[in-house]
Parts: C-alpha cells; structure tokens; sequence
C-alpha cells in the first residue's frame, strides 16, 4: 500500500511539475479503487478547473528526467 502511495504521489508531483497546464489545476483528495498487488487505480480530484473540459485535461506521465530530478524509479 505504501508503494502505490509513493508512486501515485510521485506521478502527481512530477506531472504538476512538467506539465503547463497541471500548474492552472490544483490537485484534490486521491481515492484508491484497486487492492494492494494489483494494477493502479486511483482517481485524482482536480480543482479550480475553471471552464476547462474533461476532453483538455489530458494526464499523463512525466518524462524520465524528471523522475530521475525526483529520485523516483519510472516503471
């Protein structure tokens, strides 16, 4: 649990910080939906989307580099 924890955090923190848009978005409660050993799913609230659609947030993951600036593995 703790794991996925620190990967769901490292994916936030390193897409807020590599991403333009993410800096306009504030990030919210994480809810968890999958059991420990099993494929992450989590949903992420976003707040003060303003009047941005679901179809302009678009997630992903950050580049390398910024795992690595982070210390975090990328998977």
């Amino acid at each position: 649990m703790l794991r996925i924890r620190k990967l769901v955090l490292a994916i936030a923190a390193a897409s807020a910080l590599s991403s333009g848009m993410a800096h306009a978005l504030g990030l919210g409660e994480l809810t968890l939906k999958s059991a420990q050993n099993q494929p992450l799913d989590a949903e992420i609230e976003l707040l003060d989307v303003r009047d941005l659609t679901a179809a302009e947030v678009v997630p992903s993951l950050a580049p390398v580099e910024e795992f690595s600036k982070a210390g975090v593995e990328r998977q």
